[in-house]
């Protein structure tokens, strides 16, 4: 596919003001830049690929569509990545005509980096621009694991069946796609969900962890973390003093610390493919305060990434620790691995038939501790009702 320039506007930046690092040592400094003197070259290699996606027309607020470049000034004033890892910035799409040419153009992107094996960096715009993004594994039928960073869930019904920014991830549960793995709900606040919603999320085995359980210990999150290919972030999932420049602010919510802790968590599992941040209205931001958090989120999450702890008992079983439990309450003994190298931990559902393999899905110590004493957490039953 022939990405530029049809498909993007090249990066065009003012120089800041105040630069805070010598340039030699500035993420801008160490990547490579699509600019209007300097085209990329192939694509195959790089490992990383950001882009803007300046995109709000299925939002109520228009002024999401102007983040990307906001969020990118901050990016590039960051340090670079302390180990080496080739990064792209392709610049912004080109918004369509309409709002569904946006789509399929994003769709398009997608694919094609996926087939370059990259990893995709997301710079939104709304976060309606999960659906075109989960789109791309649905046209290459790879499955994908879905986790969403939000306050709440965007389940509310759209009048006209579109991908609207709050009803986007009905939208995808509507296509019923075999590809749609699991799905993880992060951070959400139990009153401002109606247990109508929560009833959805529990039908789709969607493994929810509330703001509250996620702050007595961030830990939990990290086997979730680990298995999820496309991660999509609304950053009203943040408390207004960490991020004021959103459209629904929130006197609760993550800690900005707590924000960029999990995105390494998603570096560090080495299996994200999509990594999105969406939802910044820089017009609600004074001195960019959330612009600069969503940089640094990005940047905690390439950086975990660069660390290449990506792990898999199956495929490297001389690296894992086997514990096999017998449970009454599973129809089958359950195999755990434990990483000799990060201590991390994976369960390994049987296959349905002869004919297919077995699967592992990250878990914690807890749930191994949990099946060593005859129970079984939430985790482990979603799991396997949902395989």
């Amino acid at each position: 596919m022939k990405l530029f320039p049809d498909y993007f506007d090249p990066v065009s930046l003012d120089k800041p003001l105040l630069e805070f690092l010598p340039r030699d040592y500035t993420f801008s400094a160490n990547i490579k830049v699509h600019t209007a003197g300097a085209k990329a070259g192939d694509l195959a290699d790089y490992r990383v690929a950001l882009l803007g996606v300046p995109e709000a027309r299925n939002s109520p607020a228009s002024g999401f569509a102007m983040a990307p470049d906001k969020i990118r000034e901050a990016l590039y004033q960051t340090a670079r990545i302390p180990r080496n890892i080739k990064i792209i910035d392709l610049g912004n799409i080109k918004r369509g005509q309409t709002v569904n040419d946006t789509y399929a153009g994003l769709t398009d992107v997608a694919v094609d980096l996926f087939q370059k094996n990259l990893t995709i960096v997301v710079l939104g715009g709304s976060q309606d621009l999960t659906v075109p993004l989960f789109r791309a594994y649905k046209k290459l039928r790879r499955p994908c694991s879905l986790l969403i960073i939000d306050n709440r869930p965007d389940l509310l019904p759209s009048p006209d069946k579109s991908a609207h920014s709050f009803s986007f991830l009905r939208t995808i549960v509507q296509e019923k796609a075999k590809i749609l793995h699991q799905s993880t709900l992060l951070g959400f606040q139990q009153y401002l969900t109606d247990k109508s919603a929560i009833d959805i999320l529990e039908k789709l085995y969607m493994d929810p962890l509330r703001l509250g359980q996620l702050r007595e210990d961030i830990s939990r999150s990290e086997p979730l973390l680990r298995d999820a290919d496309l991660v999509s972030i609304d950053m009203n999932a943040v408390r207004y003093a960490d991020a004021p420049g959103t459209l629904i602010p929130c006197a609760n919510g993550l800690y900005g610390e707590e924000l960029c802790q999990l995105a390494r968590y998603a570096g560090l599992g080495g299996k994200t493919s999509v990594f999105g941040v969406f939802d910044i209205l820089p017009d609600h931001d004074p001195f960019n305060v959330t612009a600069q958090l969503a940089a640094q989120t990005i940047w905690y999450f390439l950086e975990g990434l660069s660390q290449n702890l990506y792990e898999n008992p199956l495929e490297q079983p001389e690296k894992f620790r086997k514990y096999i439990v017998a449970n009454e309450e599973i129809p089958t003994d359950l195999t755990f691995y434990q990483s000799l190298t990060t201590e991390r931990w994976w369960i390994e559902v049987p296959p349905e038939s002869a004919d297919k393999k077995p699967l592992v899905y990250s878990c914690g110590k807890e749930d191994y501790e949990a099946a060593c004493n005859h129970q079984i957490t939430d985790r482990l039953w979603r799991i396997f009702r949902k395989s």
